[in-house]
């Protein structure tokens, strides 16, 4: 199975219409049908996916490694290792036609989006925690 086919299976595992999946992820329908079918398939349109639906697992869109859906339990430090591991593997595999300098850009992209992401939870874990301190001045 190849990425196109593996965000098919994703997009009608979700029970989503081309249409729904370009209002959620801003690309376009026809774009997002040339990705299915295999004809285009950018990374800056991966990250777009990621950020819209962050419990699909990359490294199985990429490579059709692992499962299909990410395990929402916080992973501990070797598993984050791992997966970064595989998911750049992933990309050398599957972006394999293309030359070192594009490979590049494409991992530095990919540790920027996972560094944002990281950045995006401890945003969040801040914003539980002022959440939960004022919750706790309320009740004094």
């Amino acid at each position: 199975m190849e990425i196109g086919e593996r965000l098919r299976s994703f997009r009608t595992f979700k029970g989503e219409t081309l249409e729904f999946l370009a209002e959620q992820s801003g690309i376009s329908k026809s774009q997002l049908s040339n990705m299915e079918t295999g004809s285009n398939f950018r990374i800056d349109f991966l990250f777009k996916l990621l950020d819209a639906y962050p419990e699909m697992n990359m490294n199985w869109l990429l490579t059709g490694q692992g499962d299909m859906l990410n395990v929402m339990d916080e992973p501990s430090q070797s598993q984050t290792d791992s997966a970064t591991t595989h998911v750049q593997a992933g990309l050398d595999k599957v972006l394999s036609r293309l030359t070192a300098e594009e490979k590049a850009v494409i991992f530095n992209s990919t540790q920027e989006m996972l560094s944002y992401r990281a950045w995006r939870e401890s945003v969040q874990q801040q914003l539980d925690e002022l959440k939960a301190a004022v919750k706790a001045l309320r009740q004094q």
